[in-house]
C-alpha cells in the first residue's frame, strides 16, 4: 500500500510530492488451517463435533515510520450441533461455535490518513484478531412443503474490534 500526497500552492505549480505525508506498507499475511467433524446419531438426538485450528502470520513493515507488525497466533476453534426430532416434523437444535475474525490492512495501519485535516485516522499495528462465540437455539416445523423456523441467536466477544473516535479539544481535529 503506497500513500502518497501530493501539493500544490498554485494552480500554475505542478503537484509535489509531500514526503513528510507519504509512506509505503509492506503487508504480509499467511494463513494456515485445518477442520475436522464427527458427526453421530444415538436413538433420536444427532450431534454434530468439530474443530478448526488455524495458524496466522502476519508480517507488516512500514517504510518511512521504520514500524513493523509482527503478529504470529494459533486459533483453536470448537463447533458442537446437536438436533432432537419429535415426531415426524419438529425438530429442536442447539449449536455452538467459536469464530475469529483477523483485523483489516486498514485496521493496522498506523499511517496518519490527514486527506481532511478535521479528520484524522489510523490504525493500531498491535491490534489482536477478535474471537467471538455464538450460541443459537433452533425449532422447526417440516410439514409438506412448509418450513417454519423460530430462532434465538447469541454471541458475545471480549476481544472486538472497534473503532475510537475522539475530539481534540485544543486542536478542534
Amino acid at each position: 500500500a503506497n500513500y502518497e500526497s501530493l501539493v500544490s500552492y498554485n494552480q500554475e505549480e505542478k503537484y509535489l510530492l509531500d514526503s513528510l505525508n507519504s509512506d509505503n506498507f509492506k503487508y504480509h499475511q499467511n494463513v494456515y488451517s485445518a477442520y475436522l467433524t464427527y458427526r453421530f446419531a444415538i436413538k433420536k438426538y444427532s450431534f454434530r463435533i468439530g474443530s478448526r485450528i488455524e495458524q496466522t502470520g502476519v508480517k507488516g513493515d512500514f517504510i518511512k515510520s521504520s514500524t513493523r507488525v509482527r503478529q504470529d497466533y494459533t486459533t483453536f476453534m470448537p463447533s458442537l450441533f446437536v438436533s432432537r426430532k419429535f415426531a415426524s416434523i419438529h425438530t429442536l437444535s442447539f449449536s455452538y461455535n467459536k469464530r475469529l475474525t483477523r483485523p483489516y490492512i486498514w485496521d493496522l495501519n498506523p499511517f496518519v490518513n490527514n486527506t481532511d485535516s478535521l479528520n484524522l485516522y489510523f490504525g493500531n499495528p498491535n491490534l489482536d484478531a477478535e474471537l467471538y462465540h455464538a450460541f443459537e437455539l433452533a425449532y422447526t416445523v417440516f410439514k409438506g412443503k412448509t418450513n417454519i423456523n423460530v430462532r434465538l441467536r447469541e454471541s458475545f466477544s471480549n476481544t472486538q474490534i472497534t473503532r475510537y473516535s475522539f475530539l481534540d479539544e485544543n486542536t478542534g481535529i
